[in-house]
């Protein structure tokens, strides 16, 4: 073949596969949704999808006049999934505990630990302390009763090394490093005296909760018996309405404080042959501390002739001219470690101790309320996140007057990941839902397993009114999607709050981002 004709043929079978490739290029651009397509394409619109569907569920259920406020978004990517109303603040619940959180790592550093302080004053002579012994407390919401008596074991040691064994003189307690105001504006009046709302004091010991053993050793309708731990029989008073109901009946307790008394009133069933342990909170914190180590001092045969006496600002000043001997610090875990459990144990006592301490820091007064929510408030403005309009009543987020925006929210969650890491943060949170998010409802006793999703971290709570949720979870592809819910103002009982709050996690869960 002469080479011109060649030459003519090879230009027309470019000319054609160069056609059959643009024909093919206008007909894939042309269908979007097929694997072809582009992949941003595809992304964008299965946020949309899954912010639809999200919308179309939160319209669908019966909120009875709540309010739904809720914003969802991939933060990798940074893309907002769903914005109802989420710059609308509401309370926020569990997730005060995060604007709490990183103000105090920040203005108290993660290293920093409570200390409590045991000192005497006065001579010693023939055995005998003719001064007082002094307990001086910062607020470490740690000592459990397990640890208070090695605690107190020690102290009694040192104390018997100096050749005391009467105590002629008071046991002063110092609880003046916070002020006096035991219980925050807005918390529940009728949860007064549950382990839920403990009394916030500088000197605390078990949460500030007795703990009620029960014994169902007689037969059913006799009275209930119990033992307490610690034993203070002269301290508080339990009056006991509890009666053995049979094996087939869960048995359920309630309890309430007699208000300005250690009366402590139960009534309700306990089952056959079960041994509960309910907690009960006291009135006045450092008194309790202050007999359980009295009663701990008896026990090892160091005799306190005089009364357990709290140190008041009037006799403050005397006390601090006086000579004092420092016998021995005690110190809390650091503060980092009281935060991880303080949210994935959801404490509100740790939370409060935290507060009024950033209080004391930001004020150099006894710690407040009051100034500790000012010195959150101070960090978020000052650090460029976002306060306006937010309202800070405790740390823990019992109190109804809490308000913040779901925006708020997320933006705490992001400058917390950026400051700790991913894995410490995640190890805040929980990894399961409440038993009432899964449509189960609570059952005491129960052994059934609560349904878990991949990659779940997540704080949800009731509230007054109300239902919180916050945290992520990875969907179907191994997406990480954040997620904020605040409902308010709601009829509906929490436990169905829960499920529907649950439900909108789920379908995050289900969601086919990639």
């Amino acid at each position: 073949m002469p080479p011109s004709l060649r030459a003519m043929r090879t230009i027309k079978l470019r000319s054609r596969l160069i056609a059959a490739a643009l024909i093919c290029i206008v007909w894939f651009g042309a269908l979007p949704n097929v694997y072809g397509a582009d992949p941003v394409s595809r992304a964008v619109n299965s946020y949309d999808q899954l912010g639809a569907k999200i919308r179309d569920r939160i319209d669908g259920l019966d909120w009875s006049g709540g309010k739904v406020r809720a914003y969802v978004s991939d933060l990798g990517d940074r893309v907002t999934i769903l914005d109802l109303d989420a710059d609308l603040s509401s309370p926020p619940g569990e997730a005060q505990k995060l604007f709490l959180s990183a103000a105090a790592l920040r203005t108290l550093s993660r290293d920093f630990r409570f200390t409590t302080e045991l000192a005497l004053r006065g001579d010693v002579e023939k055995k005998t302390l003719t001064g007082a012994l002094i307990v001086r407390g910062t607020g470490d919401p740690t000592l459990g009763l397990d640890e208070a008596d090695k605690l107190f074991e020690r102290w009694v040691n040192i104390i018997r090394d100096r050749k005391i064994r009467v105590i002629q003189g008071p046991l002063v307690l110092d609880a003046l490093a916070f002020d006096n105001q035991t219980f925050a504006p807005g918390w529940q009046l009728d949860l007064m005296g549950s382990p839920a709302l403990p009394e916030i004091s500088a000197l605390n010991l078990n949460g500030n909760c007795v703990e009620i053993h029960w014994r169902s050793d007689r037969k059913v309708g006799a009275v209930a018996r119990y033992r307490t731990r610690p034993d203070l029989e002269e301290f508080f008073f339990v009056s006991n309405n509890v009666r053995i109901v049979g094996r087939d009946v869960v048995g359920t307790r309630s309890w309430f404080r007699t208000q300005g008394t250690e009366l402590l009133n139960a009534a309700g069933e306990l089952t056959a042959r079960t041994e509960p342990i309910d907690q009960v909170g006291v009135g006045v914190p450092a008194v309790y501390f202050g007999e359980t180590f009295k009663a701990a001092l008896g026990d090892r045969r160091v005799k306190v002739e005089g009364e357990v006496r709290i140190l008041d600002g009037v006799n403050a000043a005397k006390a601090t001219a006086d000579t004092v001997e420092l016998l021995h610090v005690h110190h809390s875990a650091d503060l980092a470690s009281i935060i991880a459990r303080m949210i994935r144990e959801n404490r509100t006592l740790d939370a409060e101790a935290i507060l009024k301490t950033l209080g004391s820091r930001r004020s150099g007064r006894a710690g407040s309320f009051a100034d500790g929510a000012e010195a959150v408030t101070a960090f978020l403005r000052d650090n460029g996140l976002p306060a306006s309009g937010m309202v800070v009543i405790d740390g823990s987020g019992m109190s109804s007057l809490n308000r913040a925006t779901p925006l708020q929210i997320m933006s705490v969650i992001r400058h917390l990941e950026g400051s700790l890491g991913a894995d410490e943060f995640e190890s805040w949170f929980r990894t399961e839902m409440p038993r009432e998010a899964t449509g189960q409802g609570p059952i005491e006793g129960s052994e059934f397993p609560v349904p878990r999703l991949a990659g779940l971290r997540v704080l949800m709570s009731p509230m007054d009114s109300g239902y919180s949720a916050v945290g992520w979870v990875r969907n179907r592809f191994g997406r990480r999607l954040h997620f904020v819910f605040l409902v308010s103002g709601s009829r509906v009982p929490p436990s169905v709050l829960g499920t529907q709050v649950g439900g909108l996690i789920e379908a995050i869960a289900e969601s086919g981002i990639r």
